[in-house]
């Protein structure tokens, strides 16, 4: 139990003024709400900063019903990078409606999960309909 707590102590600090730092930290750019034009292209990037050793793995999710969903990353609708620090990249391409929610990171080293803040995609626009020839004659 005093493992589990000193642990926990490591990994999620204590009082800032003991010089604690967390073991892995997590910035995303862009931050907080993107608004995302439907049918475009958008990147979203974890700055990662490890103060562990050893093998650290990154896997993206999309927040749906309040559950993480772990999103694949070799698929042209989403690419990225999933294995290289100090910084990973989720691309999501031809954006649309069904791509609205909330996107984060999750770091694992070990036993230990971190999950970076959510970015918020949010699209707007229309589908364009393709012109049928007998409406431009």
């Amino acid at each position: 139990m005093q493992q589990l707590r000193s642990l926990k102590k490591k990994l999620f600090g204590g009082n800032s003024s003991e010089g604690q730092q967390k073991p892995i930290t997590i910035q995303m750019v862009p931050e907080n709400i993107v608004l995302v034009a439907h049918g475009s292209t958008v990147k979203i990037k974890a700055n990662i900063t490890c103060h562990t050793q050893g093998q650290v793995n990154f896997s993206w999710m999309k927040v749906e019903n309040n559950i993480p969903i772990t999103l694949p990353t070799n698929t042209f609708k989403y690419s990225g990078s999933c294995s290289s620090l100090p910084s990973a990249e989720l691309v999501v391409n031809n954006i649309c409606h069904g791509d609205q929610g909330v996107y984060q990171i999750e770091v694992s080293f070990g036993t230990l999960k971190v999950v970076g803040p959510p970015v918020v995609l949010e699209i707007f626009g229309d589908p364009v309909d393709s012109i049928d020839e007998e409406e431009t004659n």
